[in-house]
């Protein structure tokens, strides 16, 4: 997006300073270790952020590995469809072109 000139100066050059109260401004130092909350609920908070992820990831892992496994599926019955006729037809025809000679 372009920014409209006006008299040779950009509408993005000029601030009000009504716009530093829009903006929030970082203020305080944060360290790490200093979260307000005691150890035990920080460990708590921790380890059930880990079991929700780690049970979202295995469900995103077993569904992806249904879906590979419908797409595997349908690919080898497609392939048998195609090949197991012809394979049937020369196998039968295999001895009848024996005995025949």
């Amino acid at each position: 997006m372009k920014n409209k000139k006006r008299g040779g100066k950009s509408n993005a050059a000029k601030f009000d300073v009504q716009d530093d109260e829009i903006i929030p401004t970082l203020t305080d130092v944060v360290t790490p270790g200093r979260t307000g909350l005691p150890e035990a609920v920080l460990g708590a908070v921790q380890a059930d952020l880990s079991a929700r992820v780690m049970k979202l990831a295995e469900e995103l892992v077993h569904n992806a590995s249904r879906e590979m496994e419908a797409v595997m599926l349908e690919r080898v019955c497609d392939r048998l469809r195609d090949e197991l006729p012809q394979l049937i037809d020369a196998t039968l025809r295999a001895p009848l072109k024996r005995t025949i000679k």
